[in-house]
Parts: C-alpha cells; structure tokens; sequence
C-alpha cells in the first residue's frame, strides 16, 4: 500500500470481489441455485460468465440519462473491462440498464483477481466508496424463504453478516472496521472521511441521526398489532428478518408510521421495508425491543 492509497492491494481485491458479487446477485443470479430449500445457502464465489447489474463505462455522461450513483463508477468499471475483468457494454439495453458479464483468466473471480493491483492514485478511494454505495442498497431475497441484508454502514454496532464476513475481514486489516466478538463489528474513524463523501446523510452526525432514528424505531413497533407482534415475542433469538420484512409489506404503511389489520391488499417487496427490518433488527440487538427478552 503506497502513501497515496487509502486501501493495500489486498483489501482493494476483497472490495472488488464484494462489490461484483453484490451486482452479480442483483442481477438474478441466485435462482439457479435453488433457493426454495429451506437449506439454502448463498454461492459467495462469482464465477465467470456470470451477468452482473452495472453501471456502464462510456465515460462521455451526456449519453446517460441517469447520473452515477459514486463519482468515478464508470471509470472503476472501465478500468477493470480493460484488465479483462469484466465485460463491461457501452450502451445499455431498452430498459436503460447495463448487463455485464464476468470475465477473468480462471473460472472463479477470486482466482482471477489474485494479481490485480492498485496502479493509479484514484482506484482505491473510488473502490472503497463504490462498495459503500452499493452496499447500503442491497438487498437480495432469493426463493421465498430467504433473505441478504444489506452492508451495514454508519456509527455503532453492527451484526456481521455472514456473506459480508470476508469483506468485513479485510476492511478490517486496513483499519477501516474494528471486529468486536460475539459476531458484531463497528466502522472505524478511519473509515469517516470517505463514508462522509459517499453516504453523508449517514456518517455526518450518524450518532445522532441513529438515536432519533430509534425513538421512531420504537414508535413503529410499540404500535405493532399483537396479533402480528406475538410471534416475535415468543422466540428469544434475532428477529426473523424475512418474516418482519413481509408483515412490514402486508400490514405497515410508511406514508402514515401505522399498521392496519387485515393486510392492506397485495403489494410488491420494496427496499424500504427490507431496509426498515434491518434497522429494527439492529436496535433489538443493541437493547432487545420492548417485550422480547434477551438469549
């Protein structure tokens, strides 16, 4: 790692490996793998030819008629086209959307990106801010019965989760995260100077922002119906993320901060709702909601 990367050569593949395997699962790979087992378990290699949801690399943004969610996203992706990474289109399809395919000299991208290395000053800032944006969207809820959270980002505590561990693993190496046991891990203040830049509405004064998030955290569950509540009250362990994410579509309604009983009709999943389950998720294991004890 040169003094003018943020991130070693190391970590900089992780974040790679991270970020395509997360653009790789957007883009439908998992249903190949048979997620109706209730066994089922995430592939967490990305493997060539696989497709990934993209963000193009014609670098000329008067073709585009979205802006780039991370400055220098298409150039990241442009710069690994070139290394025979990825396939990267330079037009997008009739949905406007950019399907990519994963390239690479061995058969799985872990193998392919064993000698890749930092070689010009803007790749690992831009990678690292690329992960965190892509990451704090993601969800993923393959089949029916399972569920992919999103990276958890911002100040506090935080669960690690189990198809985040190797990535969490190396920002730890770098200084970017702290593992703290028992499965949790916390972002470092190394880590603020590019998460302010990336994801401000949640490292500017995040402290501050989660605390009042949790008083309206508190207000949406409090306000659970029992009828919804009790099975969350009768088990002992995490929430059930997948189940509360589909009580949240059926029953909750974020226009007004309040339930309904029965279902208000059927509605598609959203992000939203997925999201908002993560959060209570978390708040039950920093302080155990209101009625659910502690293991």
């Amino acid at each position: 790692m040169s003094s003018a990367q943020p991130i070693s050569d190391a970590c900089f593949r992780e974040v790679i490996h991270a970020q395509l395997w997360m653009q790789v699962m957007v883009a439908n790979r998992s249903h190949t793998r048979n997620p109706a087992r209730l066994d089922w378990q995430p592939d967490l290699e990305v493997h060539r030819n696989e497709r990934f949801l993209g963000s193009g690399r014609d670098l000329d943004r008067d073709l585009y008629t979205y802006p780039e969610e991370c400055a220098g996203e298409r150039r990241l992706e442009d710069w690994l086209h070139k290394r025979g990474i990825v396939h990267s289109p330079l037009e997008p399809n009739d949905m406007s959307q950019y399907f990519g395919t994963i390239n690479g000299s061995e058969p799985v991208l872990r193998a392919s990106l064993a000698e890749l290395e930092i070689d010009e000053d803007w790749i690992g800032e831009t990678a690292l801010r690329r992960v965190l944006c892509i990451g704090v969207r993601f969800s993923c809820a393959p089949g029916s019965e399972h569920y992919l959270c999103r990276l958890p980002v911002g100040w506090g505590t935080h669960h690690v989760p189990s198809h985040f561990a190797a990535l969490i693993d190396a920002l730890t190496q770098d200084g970017f995260c702290e593992r703290l046991g028992a499965g949790q891990f916390s972002w470092t203040d190394k880590s603020a100077e590019i998460g302010v830049k990336t994801l401000p509405q949640i490292w500017n004064n995040a402290e501050a922002i989660w605390e009042l998030r949790k008083s309206e955290l508190h207000w949406i569950w409090n306000k659970m119906p029992l009828s919804i509540k009790s099975k969350y009250l009768r088990k002992s362990g995490p929430l059930d993320l997948l189940a509360l994410d589909r009580d949240l579509t059926a029953f909750f309604d974020p226009a007004t901060l309040g339930w309904s009983s029965p279902p208000r009709g059927a509605r598609p999943r959203c992000t939203a709702m997925r999201h908002l389950a993560d959060e209570l998720g978390r708040f039950d294991q920093e302080v155990r909601l209101p009625g659910r004890e502690r293991n």
